[in-house]
This record gives structure tokens, sequence and C-alpha cells, in this order.
């Protein structure tokens, strides 16, 4: 283990890392992109996201006043908002290889170009990176096959940060006698009242766009048309918005989300299934 930290200290593409730091952000990378603790994003393997590191190592992980950036992979404050921002840009930069020849027409050949094109002073650090992940995200819409390539969404991605910290800070007490065990209800998980710890996979907000988007893709009158005004449209009769139910013919992706729901019937296992996979 001493030999392989070695070898990264004298890595060239890891020179902007603090020797005192390589360590904690290996581990760190390793936790975050999905280990036996916490869940692993579809399609995006440890290969692929170390290569991207390894690629985008400043820009990910280097605190930079001069390019806009703050935070590094350390992981060593819940409540430091810098280290979550770092990850951001990890999974920024590893999505982008997936769409960046959406950006040539605005001649934008890395990720980091494209951060400086979205940056605003007038917006604070976290405002500036859900725009530059938010401009990533619509790039790949026209991309990915299906729902579970999507890049999650802003508040998935601070759950799962909060969870792969909890996963850290025990992985770092392995030499302690007693290793003290933050509360797993402040990172990321719920107990149910069973007894049973679930995952929590996003906001109630991102959840109910979710549900709403459910309702409208799997019941209504046959129509897309958001001011329906016929007398016999059911939508109307109890309040909710026009759709096209099972019938219509809709996008490769809409149909992939309606015959789950033709075969499942019910709505809470349709959610379940979506939660890990959520783009809002």
């Amino acid at each position: 283990m001493n030999r392989f930290i070695r070898c990264l200290e004298s890595d060239p593409d890891l020179h902007s890392i603090e020797k005192d730091d390589l360590p904690l952000i290996i581990q760190n990378l390793f936790i975050l992109t999905g280990c036996d603790y916490d869940s692993f994003f579809k399609d995006h393997g440890k290969t692929s996201f170390f290569k991207t590191f390894f690629k985008y190592t400043e820009f990910i992980t280097t605190s930079s006043v001069e390019n806009n950036v703050i935070g590094k992979l350390s992981l060593t404050n819940s409540d430091d908002i810098s280290s979550f921002l770092s990850f951001i840009r990890l999974i920024g930069c590893e999505y982008w290889r997936k769409c960046s020849s959406a950006f040539l027409r605005e001649k934008l050949e890395t990720p980091e170009q494209l951060y400086r094109t979205v940056y605003s002073s007038n917006l604070s650090p976290k405002e500036n990176h859900i725009a530059w992940i938010s401009k990533i995200r619509e790039a790949l819409y026209s991309i990915v096959p299906s729902e579970e390539f999507y890049l999650p969404s802003f508040d998935a991605l601070f759950l799962h940060w909060k969870r792969s910290y909890w996963v850290s800070r025990v992985w770092v007490q392995a030499y302690c006698e007693n290793v003290q065990y933050l509360s797993l209800t402040d990172f990321g998980w719920k107990l149910e009242i069973d007894g049973q710890l679930d995952v929590i996979w996003d906001s109630p907000e991102n959840l109910q766009k979710v549900i709403n988007n459910i309702k409208l893709w799997t019941a209504g009158c046959n129509c897309l048309k958001s001011d329906c005004n016929s007398k016999i449209c059911g939508c109307k009769k109890i309040n909710m918005a026009c759709g096209p139910g099972f019938i219509v013919v809709v996008p490769v992706k809409i149909r992939m989300l309606t015959h789950r729901c033709v075969i499942q019937r019910k709505q809470k296992k349709i959610l379940l299934r979506l939660l890990p996979l959520l783009i809002l």
C-alpha cells in the first residue's frame, strides 16, 4: 500500500493534489463511485471514473480562485459544501464524456471550458455548479437510451454524497479501538416504522414530480392538450392534467415507462424502481 501511495505521489497527473490529501481523496473517490455501502452510477464504472479523475484532476479537486472553483474530495466535514461541489465536478466531468459532442458547435472541448461559460459572479458557488451540471444534463436527454442512464438530480447527488461521507468517516477509523458511528438518519437514510432502514433517494419535491409524470403518461383522456375544453374530458372532471393514457404512440423513453406502468399497475412499485434513476 505504501508503494501504491508513492506511485500516486509521483504521478504527473496528480501533481496539483497535496501529498497529505492524496490517500484520503483516492479512498473517497472509490466510495463516491459506488461501494458495498453505497449505490453506483449506471454505465459508469470504477475504471471510467478513475480515468476521468486523472484527466481532470486539477479542475475536480483543486480549489482555484482564479478558475472560480472550490473544494476537494477529502470529505473531512459534512457541513463543508465545497467538498460536495468537488464531487459535483467529478460527476459532471464523468457524464461529459457521454455528451461532449453536443458542445462542439460552441467550440467547448472540456467540461472546465463549459463551466467558465456559465459562471456568473452574481451567483453563489453552489448556484454556478447547478447551472453547469444542468447544461450537461440537458445535453444528455437526446443521447442516453433510457431512464437509468440519466444524470441524477442535484438533490439526489447531495444525498448520495452524504451517505458516502458517512462511509468515509467509518473507514478512517479503521485503526481506532472504539469506532464512532454517526447517525444514519442524518446522512441520507431513513428509519421506517417497522424498523427497516431505507435509502432517501431524492427530495420530496423531486419525488412528487416523478409521481406527477407517471400520472400524466399513464392516465388521462388520450391527449396532450394543456387547455382541453372538451365537455367529455375525463381529466377535467377529476381535476387532472390531460395525458396520453396507454394507447397513444409515444417516444421510446416514455413508451418504456408506460410499459412498466401497464405491467405493474401499482404506482408505488413503479416509483420504487425509478427512485435511483431520477432525472429532474
